[in-house]
């Protein structure tokens, strides 16, 4: 009898032992790791100078009604920065002459939109899809969000644009004039952007 007791004590040790190396190996630990991975998709080689950023709130909002599928609705709204300015690689060397030697005209290209980014943190989604919009989505391989997303930065350089916020090109050459004239006063030139 005390044979089969020290035998079950044996087992019941060897199980417990087991069952800890298992969860000791198996089970994570409260060890939190971050990994971060950077890959390098595309290096442009940029010329430019900005001259403005204006930063809107743009709302897209799409609303369709089948009287078969359903309602499909969204509205997304988020924070758009537009950088306004001049491409200097357009500038070329017809664009910049020399007069009595100590005078400079640089004639700008065109003021022109640089780039749009939209902030990620301050991207917000409401959608409300049928279950046959849905259905009828996963078919057709249509996402609303994806279509939400191509419109917000269009919509936001519309909206700036209907507003007439951005600066014309008279309004930036006499800014440019009268902020970068006065750099090259001490050597002795004068530059005139036109």
């Amino acid at each position: 009898m005390i044979r089969w007791i020290l035998l079950l004590i044996l087992l019941g040790a060897a199980a417990a032992g087991g069952f800890y190396l298992h969860m000791r190996l198996t089970v994570p630990s409260d060890e939190r790791r971050i990994q971060a991975t950077v890959a390098i998709l595309r290096s442009e080689e940029l010329a430019f100078l900005a001259v403005e950023r204006e930063h809107t709130l743009s709302v897209v909002e799409i609303r369709e009604n089948d009287p078969i599928f359903g309602g499909r609705h969204g509205t997304v709204m988020a924070e758009i920065a537009v950088v306004y300015g001049f491409d200097l690689k357009k500038i070329s060397a017809k664009d910049v002459t020399v007069e009595k030697g100590r005078k400079l005209r640089i004639q700008l290209p065109p003021p022109e939109v640089l780039s749009c980014s939209v902030e990620p943190s301050s991207i917000r989604y409401y959608t409300k899809l049928s279950g046959l919009q849905f259905l009828r989505d996963q078919v057709i391989g249509r996402n609303l969000r994806d279509e939400l997303n191509r419109e917000l930065a269009l919509r936001g350089i519309r909206s700036i644009r209907a507003r007439g916020s951005l600066p014309d090109r008279a309004k930036l050459i006499r800014r440019f004039n009268f902020f970068l004239g006065p750099l090259f006063e001490k050597q002795q030139i004068k530059v005139v952007f036109e």
